[in-house]
């Protein structure tokens, strides 16, 4: 079967110069091979994708595929950073000779690694799984709350900061009760202004320029989320116990029942 991403590859025009770079550790690297055997989208074909094993960033800096990705995309350096979660998982640090920088997170609790390794960022990308009220739970499941990743990126000193990977408990828009928030006018003329912080959503595209406007609207798109008079469950909240479908069986009649209606039919 002719592959997805082949076919998919002469679709643009003009088609790709360069193949798509793919960073990820052996778990998933092991998953996407058993999918390729299934449903065959050019996963081996380097033409349209090239594998980094991202051990081969972390421990093993002179393999071939980093340095092509660095080549490619004129970056400086490119780093893995051991976060800390449950399962292993990296954070990412590009470097542009440019003098711009990216961090990515990846799933995480709040990392010192990171902060260490992002210093100065251009831009921070964290993962806030969890609301600011739950601590515990982000401690629990080796997550951040939205506030915690935004103190990873004061104290990495991140010049903007992008909030992502959101549980689904929050069907529509997170809340940030973060104290980052506040209003500006509390700020003393001592501090240094804060990095601006916005939210990402799927799809959007948002140039490094103009990311602090995302911000200045966040109060307009938290309205265009409020639940409308007459919204009901099927918006995606999470059902009471009372709106639940039942799961329990229908009532039987019991034998006593079906005797006590032959003995009336009998006496009548």
């Amino acid at each position: 079967m002719e592959g997805l991403i082949d076919r998919a590859g002469l679709q643009l025009n003009p088609s790709p110069s360069e193949p798509l770079y793919l960073i990820a550790n052996r778990l998933t690297l092991h998953y996407l091979s058993e999918l390729n055997d299934v449903v065959e989208f050019g996963l081996n074909d380097r033409r349209h994708i090239w594998i980094i094993d991202s051990d081969d960033v972390y421990y093993r800096k002179a393999a071939s595929g980093p340095a092509m990705l660095k080549a490619t995309l004129g970056l400086e350096s490119i780093q893995t950073v051991d976060v800390e979660h449950r399962t292993q998982c990296y954070g990412l640090v590009l470097r542009h000779k440019d003098g711009w920088s990216a961090v990515y997170s990846g799933d995480t609790m709040p990392c010192n690694r990171l902060v260490e390794a992002g210093q100065d960022a251009s831009v921070l990308i964290h993962e806030a799984t969890m609301a600011d009220d739950q601590v515990e739970m982000a401690l629990a499941k080796a997550h951040s709350t939205a506030g915690q990743a935004i103190d990873v990126g004061r104290r990495m000193n991140a010049k903007n900061i992008l909030l992502t990977h959101f549980s689904q408990r929050y069907p529509k828009m997170p809340e940030l009760q973060a104290p980052a928030l506040a209003d500006e006018s509390l700020v003393s003329e001592e501090e240094e202004p804060r990095a601006p912080i916005a939210i990402a959503f799927d799809c959007a595209t948002l140039r490094l320029g103009s990311l602090w406007r995302m911000e200045k609207y966040m109060g307009a798109m938290a309205k265009t989320f409020e639940k409308e008079p007459g919204d009901d469950a099927s918006d995606g909240a999470p059902l009471d116990d009372a709106d639940a479908p039942s799961t329990s069986p229908p009532p039987t009649k019991s034998k006593k029942n079906k005797k006590e209606k032959r003995s009336a039919a009998t006496a009548a």
